[in-house]
């Protein structure tokens, strides 16, 4: 067999474990996948700003003018 076919197929072989052993780490998790969200954020003032950019931009159709200060340095 040809070196570069036996190395692909090696290579897929690979993949194909990994995506097995991903599906059955995703299936053994119970629950809703928010709650396992929940608490991931370092930083909750930013994200809760940035849900109520979303919120706002979801009921308004367009992105909000509000800036505060740390967003004038950028």
């Amino acid at each position: 067999m040809n070196s570069g076919l036996q190395s692909l197929e090696q290579r897929v072989a690979v993949l194909e474990k990994l995506v097995n052993d991903l599906r059955a780490e995703l299936t053994a998790r119970p629950g809703n996948w928010l709650d396992r969200l929940t608490g991931s954020v370092k930083d909750q003032e930013a994200f809760e700003e940035a849900m109520r950019l979303g919120r706002e931009f979801r009921r308004t159709g367009r992105v909000p003018d509000q800036l505060d200060d740390s967003d004038e340095a950028l």
